[in-house]
């Protein structure tokens, strides 16, 4: 499960490191809660790290359009 894990991390580098940190969060405690161990076990229930975390970056992406606000940082909304 670890290796998933990091796979999966890696691949949501362009998300900031909060919200990378929340997904890989989420599904590690599913992944732990569910007793999935293997990396295998993972791909069977969630997807290749690829697939998810492009499924992944497709809600996050989804969440911006949608509220643009929550995607710009203090200072820069402080400037509008």
């Amino acid at each position: 499960m670890n290796d998933y894990i990091e796979e999966l991390s890696a691949l949501l580098g362009q998300l900031d490191e909060g919200d990378r940190n929340e997904a890989v969060d989420f599904y590690t405690e599913f992944l732990e809660d569910g007793h999935f161990t293997s990396y295998n076990d993972c791909v069977r229930e969630l997807g290749t790290p690829r697939q998810l975390a492009r499924k992944i970056l497709a809600d996050y992406s989804i969440k911006s359009f949608e509220n643009p606000q929550a995607n710009t940082s203090r200072r820069q909304r402080s400037k509008k």
